[in-house]
């Protein structure tokens, strides 16, 4: 199912799939911030009934969040939903989704990380999704949003228009406390880019669709009856990226070798920036050491700044003469 385009003046919902810590009163004013730079793209929002119930209710009532979702599957004036935070346990709420509502009146989701489940789960369902920014981390980036963040979201959302995936030339995983206020106003530390992408085993171009997502919630995931079939990770090119865990060396050779099947039956694989750089050259040579098939590393998507937005099911066209990465819907 081809997603339709966003225009100014859409109606999108805000909600909490998986953490619930926009409805915290510490982290409310980082909630406000994400919606207004969402209004300020010209769209209209709308939150959903449970979606700033707080931490603690989030956590305990995977129906609510479910009943959410299907409200806003339900509402044809919806056109996108935004995940408002990752989290742990998003894929809790997939048994009681409504698959008819949701097959009746598709839309994309929005969100990263553990999100990931849900794109996962939409995409058997033939639903395209969004890899990208949520409300309190992207959208509301301290003092402004990052501007490949932005220009990428606006792109893939309001047009047709073929993204060129170049390496920024700055990067930032720092944390400033979400909780504190005066954060708000004071800009992430930048980090200069030393690595630029990393291509390894390339001979000639490749091109496939896009399927993947934060690779600690895709191991865990791998044996859940949603988990999309080899059918669907066929002739693709997977993204992977890793999480704020740093899970240790072994931990990522594991959870790579727990998707050998799905990486024999793909063109290549793309991997974004791992946080903090932590683990960077170990990842590699895990990579360089497990992989032959066409891989490209050091990206910029998932849990470091800026990012670019990934579409589900989308194009990715990899050209190795001219290092040239072209990503469209």
């Amino acid at each position: 199912m081809k997603n339709k385009l966003l225009k100014k003046g859409d109606l999108v919902s805000l909600q909490s799939p998986s953490s619930g810590i926009a409805g915290d009163k510490r982290f409310f004013h980082r909630f406000l911030i994400g919606k207004k730079r969402i209004e300020k793209m010209g769209l209209k929002t709308v939150v959903s009934d449970h979606a700033l119930k707080g931490i603690e209710f989030i956590s305990n009532n995977p129906q609510k969040r479910a009943d959410d979702l299907n409200n806003a599957f339900l509402d044809s004036n919806i056109k996108l939903i935004i995940a408002n935070m990752g989290g742990f346990d998003s894929h809790k709420i997939i048994p009681f989704l409504d698959k008819n509502a949701i097959l009746e009146n598709p839309k994309p989701i929005l969100g990263f990380s553990d999100i990931t489940s849900l794109h996962l789960y939409l995409y058997t369902l033939g639903i395209k999704s969004y890899y990208g920014p949520t409300v309190l981390s992207g959208f509301a980036e301290n003092v402004k949003m990052h501007e490949l963040t932005s220009k990428s979201i606006e792109q893939i959302l309001f047009t047709n228009q073929k993204q060129i995936i170049n390496q920024s030339n700055e990067w930032t995983s720092e944390f400033l406390e979400w909780g504190n206020e005066k954060f708000d106003n004071i800009s992430r530390k930048m980090n200069p880019e030393k690595f630029g992408q990393i291509w390894l085993n390339f001979n000639e171009n490749i091109s496939g669709h896009l399927i993947g997502g934060c690779l600690d919630t895709i191991a865990e995931m791998k044996n859940e009856s949603f988990f999309p079939n080899l059918n669907y990770w066929k002739n693709s090119v997977i993204f992977l990226e890793t999480s704020e865990s740093k899970m240790p060396p072994q931990e990522f050779d594991n959870a790579l070798e727990s998707l050998r099947e799905e990486i024999n039956v793909s063109k290549g694989i793309i991997f974004g920036k791992p946080k903090d750089e932590e683990y960077f050259n170990e990842y590699l040579e895990i990579i360089k050491a497990k992989l032959n098939c066409p891989v490209i590393y050091n990206l910029n998507f998932g849990h470091t700044a800026p990012v670019y937005t990934l579409p589900y099911g989308g194009k990715i066209e990899i050209s190795f003469k001219d290092k040239k990465i072209q990503v469209y819907k």
